[in-house]
């Protein structure tokens, strides 16, 4: 069962992402694809192959938005602990 917190998050980081002000369409997908991996992630929970490294993949992404976009960084950190912590 989904978490609808989680859910709702995820809709909230996902217009956000729409809504940045961001001119390099490369760094807009990939904060897309960061939202997309979560949604699959929260979609299949019991889905186990190469569960740890999509989670690390995600932190070393999330890393990487920091000083640009520290809102969104600070949202896409939240909803990777929330999936931790259901153990998704």
């Amino acid at each position: 069962m989904k978490d609808k917190k989680l859910v709702r998050q995820l809709e909230d980081l996902k217009k956000k992402i729409e809504n940045i002000h961001e001119h390099d369409q490369a760094v807009r997908a990939k904060l897309r694809d960061l939202a997309e991996t979560i949604q699959h992630k929260l979609d299949n929970p019991k889905d186990a192959d190469k569960h740890n490294a999509v989670l690390s993949r995600l932190e070393e992404d999330v890393v990487a938005f920091k000083v640009k976009h520290p809102l969104i960084s600070a949202e896409l950190e939240r909803l990777i602990d929330m999936l931790k912590n259901m153990g998704i």
